[in-house]
């Protein structure tokens, strides 16, 4: 929406996006992990706010593992009085995470392991938001009691890419095999690939890759109007992203 302005890291109306997810997150039933919803940190003298909810697990020890799930909220903001709504980047991840969040929580009493549900600031100006929670989750659970971190970055434009790309199956035992297969069950086209290899779509699993945790990237490309007034809510491949 316009209304948000393009939801600039650490502005009031990437704020305003933030409420929005909470609200959701919170009516879905989802639990604030760290106690608070919003989880703030500083970079430059500037604050910034992730919003991280978790599902609990039922295993009486893999619970005390996690699955991170993970897409920015955060945009370019307005610019020469063009407004970047980013709807594919990343309004399509944050809104493709609140629905999984919403399976997930239906589904809870399958879990095994708990599952972090994480929204982040300030990616657009170097993926901050996801190292900082990498950072802190390693300092208060430990590196090793995270299992897998997975981003959802861009998935708004499935029908024009053909395919949903998932990269870092290689960190992951039988990742192309367990991957494929679920994607031949659901009809979904993907293109695993073994690692995240350009530096021109590093997204928020880096911060976790460094620490040595598995990660997926998963996308559906560059397809859309990339970092560009165009990436409007009505170019949205709706029926892909469900």
């Amino acid at each position: 929406s316009d209304a948000l302005q393009g939801r600039k890291a650490g502005t009031e109306y990437a704020r305003m996006a933030a409420d929005y997810i909470i609200g959701h997150y919170s009516q879905i039933g989802l639990k604030p992990f760290f106690g608070e919803w919003t989880v703030p940190f500083t970079k430059f003298g500037k604050e910034y706010t992730d919003v991280v909810g978790v599902i609990e697990g039922n295993d009486p020890v893999l619970k005390d593992e996690y699955i991170v799930l993970g897409a920015h909220y955060d945009h370019l903001g307005v610019r020469n009085g063009n407004v970047y709504n980013g709807a594919d980047d990343n309004a399509s991840g944050s809104a493709a995470l609140i629905e999984i969040a919403r399976e997930l929580y239906a589904a809870r009493d399958n879990l095994k392991r708990s599952v972090i549900i994480a929204a982040f600031d300030a990616e657009e100006i170097g993926l901050y938001g996801s190292t900082f929670l990498a950072d802190t989750l390693s300092k208060t659970i430990g590196k090793d009691k995270i299992k897998l971190m997975m981003s959802i970055d861009m998935v708004g434009w499935y029908k024009a890419s053909g395919k949903l790309k998932m990269e870092g199956v290689a960190t992951i035992r039988d990742g192309r095999n367990i991957i494929s297969s679920e994607a031949e069950r659901c009809s979904v086209t993907v293109d695993p690939k073994r690692f995240e290899n350009s530096v021109f779509t590093a997204t928020d699993t880096e911060g976790f890759a460094k620490m040595g945790v598995p990660t997926l990237a998963v996308t559906t490309g560059l397809k859309s109007p990339y970092h560009k007034p165009e990436d409007d809510a009505e170019l949205i491949d709706y029926e892909g992203m469900d």
